[in-house]
């Protein structure tokens, strides 16, 4: 699976797909507790961070909201 698959899924497909590798975002945030989300109001991005790679950037319209974000984030740093 590459970046591309995982963003072109829905919000809710997403969703599915974490849970057959995460319990929970708490979980994600005791494995990798360097991650966070953070959301630029000027220009409607969030910036999602698991573990130690550089924050992926999600232009508003491919992230639902900030746990979809992380979710996207936590999905990339295990998957790909």
């Amino acid at each position: 699976m590459d970046w591309f698959e995982l963003r072109d899924m829905s919000p809710q497909d997403r969703a599915k797909l974490f849970a057959e590798h995460f319990k929970s975002l708490a979980e994600v945030l005791t494995l990798y507790p360097e991650s966070y989300v953070t959301f630029d109001k000027d220009w409607q991005v969030y910036y999602a961070r698991v573990g130690k790679l550089e924050p992926f950037h999600f232009a508003y319209g491919y992230a639902a909201d900030p746990n979809d974000a992380l979710m996207f984030a936590a999905l990339a740093y295990k998957l790909t």
